[in-house]
């Protein structure tokens, strides 16, 4: 990843970080998504990252998200 950005989040499931990313992006913040998982065994992370300036506001709307 570029610097500038930071990973706040990672899951295993497609679904709940759809649902992060959509989250996030309510608020203007932008976001990346980054799949990591094995397309035939779907074993690794789905990671979202947020410019360093927006994890403040990112993480607070990750503590208060329930999928």
């Amino acid at each position: 990843m570029e610097d500038g950005w930071i990973k706040i989040y990672q899951t295993q499931n497609a679904y709940h970080a759809e649902l992060v990313r959509q989250a996030i992006e309510k608020e203007d913040i932008s976001c990346v998504v980054m799949n990591k998982q094995d397309s035939s065994f779907f074993f690794g992370n789905i990671e979202i990252y947020v410019k360093i300036e927006d994890l403040e506001k990112a993480n607070k709307i990750i503590q208060n998200f329930e999928p």
